[in-house]
């Protein structure tokens, strides 16, 4: 039986990873060096941790934290590096978007909400290596 952090973890996954755009989507960490060319853009998906609410807190609040690597690789010097990382971007952000009336990304009604949440950083290298780093909080209901 899956367990109920596994099966929010594994819909946040199918969501942000659902995109065409993705050549590769993995929930296994990956230095960008170890994922060739040809096979980005990538999406890697990683757990971080858990914050929980002081104890006594009605009702007890638990937020998952999840971080989102993004890897692009362009070795067409005619093009900006960025190019390839802001349609990625993009479609991450065109997936979390709410689904429901309430403005929320309920994760198909697993949890309260999930969000982009924090600074994302962007690293743009010479050599036409791109990644982008999306930190994600999930609120269980």
């Amino acid at each position: 039986m899956t367990s109920f952090r596994e099966a929010v973890y594994s819909s946040l996954f199918g969501l942000v990873s659902s995109s065409d755009l993705f050549v590769t989507a993995t929930r296994r960490i990956k230095e960008y060096a170890d994922v060739d060319q040809a096979t980005q853009p990538a999406i890697l998906q990683l757990e971080l941790g858990e914050k929980w609410a002081e104890p006594g807190t009605p009702p007890q609040a638990v937020t998952l934290r999840a971080r989102l690597y993004i890897y692009c690789e362009s070795n067409d010097p005619t093009q900006p590096v960025s190019t390839q990382i802001n349609a990625a971007l993009d479609a991450v952000a065109d997936a979390l978007a709410p689904d429901d009336v309430d403005e929320r990304q309920t994760l198909n009604g697993l949890v309260y909400n999930t969000a982009i949440t924090g600074e994302v950083t962007i690293a743009e290298g010479l050599s036409g290596q791109s990644e982008a780093i999306v930190p994600i909080e999930i609120m269980l209901g």
